[in-house]
């Protein structure tokens, strides 16, 4: 009874974060991945490690959709 949607970074084309230049550029896409997780129960993130630590271009979408008044996260 689970229904998985699988997300693609891909198609979430972000820029690096940058907070000093936020509120100039910020991408339609961070509003929509935050939108897509926010609409989930549940987010598992699977991930190669890289270096001892996570993916670079996972922590960018995560800052970037950390930054939206969408984002699900901060409650």
């Amino acid at each position: 009874g689970v229904e998985v949607s699988d997300l693609s970074l891909a198609d979430y084309d972000m820029p690096i974060f940058n907070q000093d230049l936020e509120a100039e550029h910020t991408p339609e896409a961070a509003g929509a991945l935050a939108r897509a997780l926010g609409a989930a129960d549940i987010v598992f993130i699977a991930s190669p490690e890289y270096n001892g630590g996570g993916d670079p271009a996972i922590h960018n979408n995560i800052s970037w959709v950390g930054r939206q008044k969408h984002n699900q996260f901060k409650r």
